[in-house]
């Protein structure tokens, strides 16, 4: 069952979330992130 969320809250966590992830970009953090726990981790490959 999803959130009940209004089109503006639901707008306002979008654009929040937008926000992030382009700090995290412009800051390098997200590479550091994304190097910390490589993509077989995540796809649970052996």
């Amino acid at each position: 069952m999803a959130y009940p969320l209004t089109w503006p809250q639901a707008m306002g966590m979008r654009i929040s979330y937008g926000a992030v992830i382009t700090l995290l970009v412009v800051t390098g953090l997200r590479g550091v992130i994304m190097n910390a726990n490589p993509i077989e981790n995540w796809l649970g490959a052996k």
